[in-house]
């Protein structure tokens, strides 16, 4: 460890210590670590104590490669937060790279609202939320899905834009309340009431719309 981070074993034995006297049950033996624990850490401490999962994750990415020289904050100096990057666990969505192909490729790579075609650009968006779909037959159903560009789609996640059911767009009144008229309207009073592109297979279907227009969108709520 120490080579790896060019440090001396002698100093990986002190911070060890030093965490040492920050963890309860090695406190609670009655035994005790060094006395000189840093702010940093106590952050560290914290971060990692009770989530072994972000720990192994962190230890994973440490083991793959040397980490950058200004990612370690020596003692005494000035105690700011380091910028840089952690590694967190999380779950993926099983299925989600085929239900994006399908729906990407039903709409020609193309935005159903705005027409934007730059894949890098467009999402497969849910318009019943993954988090309330069924597994067997809602989640990965082409139907349940619309191609979106990435603010599009965000603003339809959140309720702030939805399609009716006659594939009209609908946009929120809070919309036009916290944008400048200008932003408004460029980015989404141009598109109120206007018909989205229709896919050419896989159409949106009536009960995943209703659901989006009764649950999801903002001013039915």
């Amino acid at each position: 460890m120490a080579k790896s981070i060019n440090r001396t074993p002698s100093s990986i034995q002190m911070k060890l210590h030093n965490f040492q006297s920050l963890d309860p049950e090695f406190v609670n033996m009655g035994k005790v670590g060094l006395r000189n624990a840093s702010k940093m850490d106590r952050r560290i401490w914290e971060q990692y104590a009770d989530d072994w999962d972000r720990l192994c994750a962190r230890n994973y990415e440490i083991e793959k490669g040397p980490l950058d020289s200004d990612e370690f904050i020596e003692e005494g100096e000035m105690d700011i937060p380091y910028g840089g990057f952690y590694v967190i666990s999380r779950k993926e969505r099983k299925g989600q790279y085929l239900f994006r192909s399908m729906v990407l490729n039903a709409y020609d790579n193309r935005c159903c609202i705005t027409g934007i075609d730059d894949p890098g650009l467009l999402i497969a968006s849910h318009i019943k939320p993954w988090s309330v779909s069924d597994p067997a037959k809602e989640k990965l159903n082409p139907s349940n899905g619309v191609c979106l560009n990435a603010l599009h789609d965000l603003a339809f996640d959140k309720g702030l834009i939805t399609i009716s059911t006659d594939y009209r767009v609908i946009v929120s009144k809070k919309l036009s309340d916290s944008l400048s008229d200008e932003a408004y309207e460029i980015n989404f009073g141009t598109y109120d009431e206007k018909k989205i592109s229709l896919p050419s297979r896989y159409k949106p279907d009536n009960d995943f719309l209703e659901y989006h227009n009764r649950k999801v969108f903002v001013d039915s709520l």
